[in-house]
């Protein structure tokens, strides 16, 4: 930590100075003076009603300076405080009284029959540092105790915090705490966390927590983490939701930690072993270096749990090559951490049948071998570039004038776009690559343009773009791959006066980011699968047309020259399905060395085109292409690109062998809008209520008033809150909602065949309408049944409108007047999804129905509930956070009617 950074702490009166001045001590000031006239005793009525009363807050500061100046000097004083440590102790004289008023402390210390009242001299030993605190450190302390002010900085937070501590100076112990909350960073939250809970500074310790485990992957990167103490490395590998790029990673983890002191360590070795998720490392990482490492092989229940975890691979590959595939509930230790870093391979934007914009993205979890939906973008995107940086993803650009300058970026932690400065100028077809955290877009066309030469540099910290000097030539349809953090390597088109049919020739040239230099290079350079399938399609339309994500290699440019080459092999086209490359529009991105093409039409005839769902992945490892399950929804001109996304984003399922679920959060409760007490005691009542929400042994008399009870102390906080109508779209796109797998066939099936959609929450409806509304599904068949939110006209939450939903009065009891009845009073047949007991009732009441279907959707607690779901609805669905059944049984339904 620097010292230049400090602060000033002074308890909530105003400010003393060094002199004269305004400003009371650290205590309340004296009673005011007053003024008497009349007779010696100032008696008589007349008196008081003539007396006038006289407080002078400077003289509370400046007496509090003087004493404080007397103690300096030594005059007056009648205690000896002494900092003990390393078998020498600091004296420092100060005055009793002083002392007592400042802090309970020292009041009993001082004033009663202890042996430091007595002798006038108080020993303070056991300090965290060997030698005591330091002298200037302490000197502030007592001197803040005699004027209520103190300077605090990152090179003496630590000790004043310790001091604060002991001497029960909370105000203080307060502003240390908020301090370091301002100073936390990746490089200090371990060490602020571990302070925190020294301290019982919980606010801190939940914010320093939080960044940990949000950046756990890289926590374990910093040496500070293996200073920790046995029970902090046990809670943390205990927590479900650190986010972390494997479990090897961890393992090795626990060893470097027991490593660094083995004489003392390895006696936890074995208890941290056990909170290791064995079955998510990979079979041949359990046998080839867990089991052999001494630290397992020598203790015989880490070698149990070792074959246990291959037994379970085992296992997952016979039902896998059985087709057995259905899911069961599996014990937290067989699942994924909610944090786990997923390797994903995100398509956005593009164009789909019919010419229509897609703003739907979805993404490609390559370990699980499965497609799920993204975050829609909030532009319509054609023709955009691509760019991954280490925190972000930019898209940038379009073919749809509208849209031709925009600029978002996707925040994989966060799960949410958000839009950033728009480009200078309207184009698409350009280069969009990063250099040494800087943006640069290179080249590009417009639509009523042949091209440009455009050069322009992006600060994200300055959220600014600036033009620089232009390219030599037009380049249009760029492709580009960086080297050295430096040199920009771009395969393009330009215009040339020529009988060819487009009137475009392919050039490759490099461009210096430090010299702005540009110089024509014969090819990209061959540094891996990626750069060589590029120049082995180079002259191809599949790759003019085609978008490629940009690259960065870490290599010196002098290696990187030397792998220029005119004649890349064509080894990697081997294994291609020829009609791959008479596609045009596709998606091209890197994984690894692996290289993906994805989507694209079929046929350029505008009239016939055929879009495309297949995706191929060329496998390094095994030298050939493989074929990928199809993406939910054809599509062309849209781009790829690989990023790291943690488990815990609604991305992925419940379940195991593969098929997983993230936990469940409430959006309102955990949004930025609540303050961090609001968010407490919102989770307390989560934590208390819910078991009996789902307790299948209490009977729904006993749940009821828990219910309405929970559900009025939810709203009555989040009223207190002062929630904005204006921030609800803001807190849904910033939250990780997402509908179920297939929701949007689902809401298009109903749709298009004018089947009234009726959505039954004990939500909030405001929140809830507006998730349907950003999945661009809220169709006008589509009603919603919920507790809305009553805003005041300035638009602040006021209260929530009446009757109360809850999860087991879902029926005919709070439906009058809604409508309800009336619009299904013509249908004979209902389709009933619910996910709880209480949704069994939501057609109670409604006239005319011949048949209901009951689809019960079953999650938590599974094994314990599964008896009471399998006698109240037909259909249970157990860990599938898809609506693929439903959507099946619309389609049967639909097309036989």
């Amino acid at each position: 930590m620097s010292d230049k950074m400090a602060a000033a702490a002074a308890c909530p009166q105003p400010q003393p100075g060094p002199g004269p001045g305004p400003g009371p001590g650290p205590g309340p000031g004296p009673p005011a003076v007053e003024a008497e006239r009349g007779g010696p005793r100032g008696g008589g009525a007349d008196g008081d009603a003539e007396a006038e009363e006289f407080g002078c807050p400077a003289h509370c500061s400046d007496l509090a300076w003087r004493q404080n100046e007397q103690r300096r000097h030594g005059l007056y004083c009648d205690i000896t405080l002494a900092f003990g440590g390393a078998g020498m102790a600091r004296e420092y004289r100060a005055h009793r009284s002083v002392l007592a008023a400042a802090t309970e402390y020292f009041t009993p210390l001082l004033s009663g029959g202890f042996a430091e009242s007595r002798s006038g001299r108080v020993e303070l030993q056991k300090w965290s540092s060997e030698g005591g605190p330091d002298p200037d450190t302490v000197e502030a302390v007592i001197g803040f105790m005699y004027t209520g002010t103190i300077r605090v900085s990152p090179g003496n937070v630590h000790e004043v915090l310790e001091m604060a501590d002991r001497f029960l100076l909370t105000r203080l112990k307060d502003f240390c705490g908020e301090f370091l909350k301002k100073k936390l960073n990746l490089s200090n939250c371990v060490a602020i966390h571990s302070l925190a809970h020294m301290y019982s500074l919980n606010q801190l310790a939940l914010k320093a927590q939080d960044m940990i485990r949000r950046n756990f992957h890289k926590v374990i990167q910093d040496e500070e983490f293996y200073t920790l103490p046995f029970h902090l490395v046990r809670d943390w590998l205990s927590d479900s939701e650190i986010t972390v790029d494997s479990e090897e990673i961890l393992f090795e983890t626990v060893l470097k930690w027991v490593q660094k002191n083995p004489e003392e360590r390895e006696r936890y070795f074995e208890d941290l072993f056990k909170l290791l998720r064995l079955s998510q490392m990979k079979p041949t990482y359990l046998t080839r270096h867990v089991k052999s490492e001494r630290l397992v092989s020598s203790n015989e229940n880490c070698v149990k749990l070792v074959s246990e975890a291959v037994e379970s691979h085992a296992l997952r590959s016979e039902n896998l090559q059985s087709g057995n595939l259905q899911h069961s509930t599996c014990p937290t230790a067989l699942l994924p951490r909610f944090g786990q870093n997923m390797d994903v391979i995100m398509v956005i934007g593009g164009v789909s049948e019919g010419g229509d914009y897609l703003s739907e993205c979805v993404g490609y979890f390559i370990d699980e071998d499965r497609w799920v939906n993204l975050p829609h973008i909030h532009n319509h995107l054609d023709g955009h570039a691509v760019a991954v940086t280490e925190s972000y993803v930019y898209v940038a650009g379009s073919m749809e004038p509208g849209f031709a300058k925009t600029v978002e970026r996707y925040n994989p932690n966060r799960n949410i776009w958000e839009q950033v400065s728009n480009l200078i100028t309207r184009k698409h077809s350009f280069g969009l690559t990063e250099v040494k955290g800087n943006l640069y877009s290179i080249g590009g066309h417009g639509n009523f343009s042949p091209g440009f030469k455009d050069v322009a540099i992006y600060n994200p910290e300055q959220d600014k773009w600036l033009n620089l000097e232009s390219a030599p030539k037009i380049l249009r349809d760029v492709k580009a791959v960086s080297v050295e953090d430096r040199f920009v390597y771009v395969a393009a088109r330009t215009p040339v006066d020529s009988d060819s049919e487009d009137g475009l020739r392919a050039v490759i040239i490099r461009y210096d980011a430090e010299t702005r230099q540009w110089q024509d290079v014969e090819s990209l350079p061959l540094i891996d699968n990626y750069c060589s399938f590029q120049m082995s399609v180079a002259n191809t339309n599949f790759y003019h047309t085609a978008s490629c994500c940009p690259k960065s290699y870490p290599i010196d440019n002098e290696e990187a020259k030397g792998k220029i080459s005119s004649r890349a092999s064509d080894e990697i086209l081997e294994s291609l399905p020829p009609e791959v490359l008479s596609i045009e529009g596709a998606a091209i991105c890197y994984y690894k060395d692996d290289v993906f093409i994805i989507g694209g039409w079929k046929n350029s005839d505008d009239i016939d085109k055929q879009y495309r769902k297949e995706a191929y992945r060329y496998c390094a490892e095994r030298k050939r292409w493989m074929l990928l399950p199809p993406m939910p929804q054809p599509r062309c001109r849209a781009t790829a690109c690989h990023v790291i996304s943690d488990f815990d984003m609604t991305l992925s399922r419940f379940g195991c062998n593969g098929r997983r679920c993230p936990t469940s959060h409430n959006i309102l409760d955990t949004s930025r809008v609540i303050s961090e007490d609001g968010k407490k005691k919102l989770k307390d009542l989560l934590h208390y209520y819910y078991p009996i929400e789902i307790d299948p042994n209490q009977t729904l008399e006993e749940k009821c008033p828990l219910m309405v009870e929970w559900w009025t102390k939810a709203h009555e906080l989040l009223v207190q809150q002062k929630i904005h109508r204006s921030d609800i779209a803001q807190i849904v796109r910033e939250s990780e909602a997402m509908l179920r797998d297939g929701f949007k066939e689902f809401f298009d099936q109903l749709h298009k065949n004018n089947v009234p959609l009726f959505i039954f929450s004990a939500g909030v409806g405001d929140i809830l309408e507006e998730i349907i509304r950003q999945a661009n599904v809220f169709y006008s068949n589509v009603n919603v049944v919920s507790n809305y939110m009553d805003f005041s006209d300035d638009g602040v939450l006021t209260h929530f409108k009446g009757p109360l939903i809850h999860t087991y009065n879902k029926n005919n009891t709070v439906l009058q007047g809604t409508g309800y009845f009336q619009q299904v009073s013509t249908r004979t047949s209902i389709i009933l999804l619910g996910d709880s007991m209480g949704d069994l009732t939501m057609a109670d009441g409604v006239p005319n129905v011949e048949n209901i279907l009951k689809i019960g959707f079953l999650n938590d607690k599974v094994e314990e509930r599964r008896g009471k779901y399998l006698d109240s609805y037909d259909i249970v669905l157990e860990s599938d956070e898809t609506l693929d059944v439903v959507n099946g049984i619309l389609r049967y339904i639909l097309t036989e009617t």
